[in-house]
């Protein structure tokens, strides 16, 4: 009987916990906080490397000018002067 009581307390201090964090991270959404990793490259880079890219420059010598790895540079996509990045 103890230990289903014990078991209990902790299931639900368990849930509480999870409930408390979701609307703190809905809290902060709401406030504009961005969550994740910051981008490696800026704005103004990413359009260069979509141009570089558009001109037929290779993606592991536009990496290594950059200071990047390869993959960082085929996540971004060009299209007609815009860029977009490819999170998958």
């Amino acid at each position: 009987m103890i230990l289903f009581i014990v078991g209990w307390a902790a299931r639900w201090h368990r849930r509480r916990i999870l409930k408390n964090t979701a609307q703190g991270r809905e809290l902060a959404r709401q406030r504009g906080v961005k969550f994740g990793r910051k981008a490696k490259l800026g704005p103004h880079e990413r359009e260069k490397v979509a141009q570089r890219r558009a001109n037929g420059e290779p993606s592991a010598q536009i990496a290594k000018s950059l200071g990047v790895s390869e993959s960082t540079i085929s996540r971004i996509k060009f299209a007609s002067r815009q860029y977009t990045v490819d999170m998958a």
